[in-house]
C-alpha cells in the first residue's frame, strides 16, 4: 500500500524537476547573444515582421529606437525618393557591412557588457573583429541586448538610430 509520505516525495521530485526546467530555460547572456545572431537578418533596418522575431532578444528601449528609425527612414524616402534612405543597406547589428559568418568567442567584459568576436569569410579571406554588446537582465531573469558598441566607432547602435535627418 502507498503511504502519504510516498505522495509527498513524489510531489517534491516533481517540484524540483520543475525548478530545474525553469533554470535551464533561463538562457545565459552568451546564449542570448548566439541565439540573436541565429535569428537576425543582415538587411539594414528590420521590417515589422523581422523586428517581431528579434524582439525577444532586444530591450524595450532598443526596440523603440528601431521603430523610430523606421519612421525616420519612411520620412526620408518620401522627402528624397531618388536617394537611399538611412539604414537601408548593410548589417545594422555588427561593424561589418557584409555581416558575419560566425561568432568565434564571447567574453564577459563586466557590468552587462560582452565582447563578441566575429568572423566573416569571403572567397577564402577571413576578416575578424570585435563588437561590444551591452545586455540587461529583465525582472523575469531573461537577458536582452540593450545596445551595441561597434568596433572603432564611437556611436552606439541606439545613438545612431536616434539621429535625425536624411
Amino acid at each position: 500500500m502507498i503511504s502519504p509520505s510516498d505522495f509527498a516525495w513524489w510531489y517534491e521530485m516533481r517540484f524540483l524537476a520543475l525548478l530545474l526546467m525553469l533554470a535551464l530555460d533561463d538562457p545565459s547572456p552568451e546564449t542570448t547573444i548566439r541565439d540573436f545572431y541565429k535569428v537576425y537578418v543582415n538587411s539594414g533596418l528590420p521590417n515589422a515582421a523581422q523586428l517581431q522575431k528579434l524582439s525577444p532578444y532586444l530591450s524595450a528601449p532598443l526596440q523603440q529606437a528601431l521603430k523610430q528609425a523606421a519612421k525616420q527612414q519612411a520620412v526620408c524616402m518620401k522627402a528624397h525618393p531618388d536617394e537611399k534612405p538611412p539604414f537601408i543597406e548593410g548589417d545594422l547589428f555588427t561593424s561589418n557591412f557584409e555581416g558575419l559568418t560566425s561568432i568565434t568567442n564571447i567574453r564577459d567584459a563586466g557590468n552587462g557588457a560582452y565582447d563578441v568576436y566575429f568572423q566573416y569569410i569571403e572567397k577564402g579571406h577571413k576578416f575578424h573583429w570585435k563588437d561590444r554588446l551591452m545586455l540587461v537582465k529583465l525582472p523575469n531573469g531573461r537577458w536582452v541586448i540593450d545596445d551595441i558598441q561597434f568596433r572603432d566607432n564611437p556611436p552606439t547602435l541606439r545613438h545612431s538610430l536616434t539621429q535625425k535627418g536624411c
